[in-house]
């Protein structure tokens, strides 16, 4: 993953507060603090990308959502930060109509993309951790096609990211929030309620998307 404005948002993050995720009592120095904040942003470069069995990939449907997890250190800080069962930290919509291959629509910030934008499942697997993939399916079948529609929408209209984490307003988005502010419109409601605050920030948790009580979940890599 290369190193962003919105990678820099999160290091001043660790390094300004290291300790309120993994503790709330500390005698270290800053130095001491500071060091082991970096040891937290490793990541495995040697580390497989993901992969659709031909099971997988026939299962997938225009509309379901694949969650995954990133490599590098930002999207291990993500996971780390979340602290969730499972380690998820990035999402993306399934597209199937007008492509000859599937492809994903989804949100983030590096130095060619700073918003919502459409890539090839190829491209969006080579991102992705191996054996992290979730593909899951809104229930209400019915308005999945008002959620690619919206999302379509909102691509068209070249909606930013939203470096600041604000889930306040609408003018700019990260992963989730783009598919929570969709969600709102078609539904009237917030199907992603469950928030983690971070920083003043208030973050939304990837396992809003497991709840199958709106959610199908079609294959879950973390279980093989």
């Amino acid at each position: 993953m290369k190193f962003t404005f919105s990678c820099l948002l999160i290091l001043v993050l660790c390094m300004t507060k290291p300790f309120e995720v993994y503790s709330q009592n500390s005698d270290s120095t800053s130095g001491k603090a500071i060091k082991l904040n970096i040891a937290l942003f490793s990541s495995n470069k040697n580390a497989a990308a993901a992969s659709l069995d031909s099971f997988e990939l026939n299962k997938l449907k225009e509309g379901d959502f694949l969650l995954r997890k990133g490599y590098g250190w930002i999207s291990d800080r993500i996971a780390d930060i979340l602290n969730e069962e499972l380690r998820i930290t990035h999402c993306g919509l399934l597209l199937k109509t007008g492509f000859a291959e599937p492809h994903v629509l989804h949100c983030m910030s590096n130095d060619k993309i700073n918003g919502i934008f459409v890539e090839s499942l190829t491209s969006y697997l080579k991102e992705s951790q191996h054996g992290s993939l979730i593909a899951v399916r809104i229930k209400d079948t019915e308005r999945c096609e008002a959620v690619v529609l919206e999302s379509k929408r909102l691509l068209a209209k070249k909606v930013p990211f939203d470096l600041a984490f604000n889930d306040a307003d609408s003018s700019s988005f990260y992963c989730a929030e783009l598919f929570a502010h969709v969600f709102k419109n078609v539904w009237g409601k917030d199907l992603l309620p469950e928030k983690i605050n971070i920083y003043g920030m208030r973050a939304i948790r990837m396992r809003n998307f497991l709840n199958e009580a709106l959610f199908d979940i079609i294959f879950n890599q973390f279980e093989y």
